[in-house]
């Protein structure tokens, strides 16, 4: 379920999403997630496609896709978003500690 607040107050979205698994290592490559309601006055889809970065060794979010649109009015206007991500960078933090005795 989604909530999400509008100028008449709260409203509850039905939700539904699934994940993509690779079977020999139980990494996610990709997952969709989806909001919508025939009564709803909007409505949206997002998906992630994920994949190892080389430099990471990691699984990250390499693109995402957003969809929005009114279901009650099949010619209103659709909004799609597309967003690609690549130069993925660790950040590190080194601390240290020294105790000193008093004299």
């Amino acid at each position: 379920m989604l909530r999400r607040r509008t100028g008449e107050g709260p409203h509850n979205m039905p939700s539904h999403g699934s994940f993509e698994i690779e079977p020999g290592t139980g990494r996610v490559l990709a997952a969709e997630f989806t909001a919508d309601d025939a009564d709803a006055r909007e409505a949206a889809t997002f998906k992630v496609r994920y994949a190892i970065d080389p430099k990471l060794d990691i699984n990250v979010p390499v693109e995402v896709t957003e969809r929005y649109w009114q279901p009650a009015k099949a010619d209103a206007d659709v909004l799609e978003v597309r967003a690609t991500y690549s130069g993925f960078r660790k950040f590190q933090v080194i601390t240290g500690e020294q105790i000193k005795t008093p004299k």
